[in-house]
């Protein structure tokens, strides 16, 4: 069967489980819309399907900071060059695994179900293995969360 490819989408939800080791319920990102060297922008709908929702908070769904932090952390796994100028040795080769070392992150409005969050990803620096970034995500254009955070590079 042909894949089925949306218009103004660079990372589907089928490649990014190909990059990322997560899953059900903490793969937090549902597609990649756009990707340039040191930058991307993820995209993660906020449904009431989704687990954190049981308890957190019963009177009104409010998506939980850590989880923000996660989403933005996982979508910096894809700064980068966009698939078709990979290498076919680094296609084949197993992806560098990166770890979140440190996160200073600011939350400015709650994130409700039924939110879209557009969280866009710039690449900062490398020091020796370690990665800086800088993140905002946005809500419907409004700014609701902004981190800078870093990584580390395991080989």
């Amino acid at each position: 069967m042909e894949k089925i490819r949306r218009k103004n989408l660079i990372f589907d939800i089928e490649d990014i489980r190909r990059r990322l080791p997560h899953r059900f319920p903490f793969l937090l990102v549902d597609k990649i819309i756009e990707q340039k060297p040191g930058y991307c922008k993820g995209i993660k709908n906020v449904t009431i399907n989704e687990w954190q929702f049981i308890g957190h908070f019963p009177q009104q769904a409010i998506m939980p900071g850590m989880l923000i932090a996660e989403a933005i952390a996982q979508t910096a796994a894809f700064v980068g060059p966009p698939p078709e100028e990979i290498s076919k040795e680094e296609k084949e080769s197993p992806p560098k695994e990166s770890f979140l070392i440190s996160m200073d992150v600011k939350f400015l409005h709650p994130v409700t179900v039924g939110d879209q969050m557009a969280m866009e990803v710039k690449f900062i620096k490398k020091i020796g293995k370690m990665n800086m970034f800088y993140a905002e995500v946005k809500v419907e254009n409004m700014l609701v969360t902004k981190a800078k955070f870093t990584t580390m590079d395991i080989e």
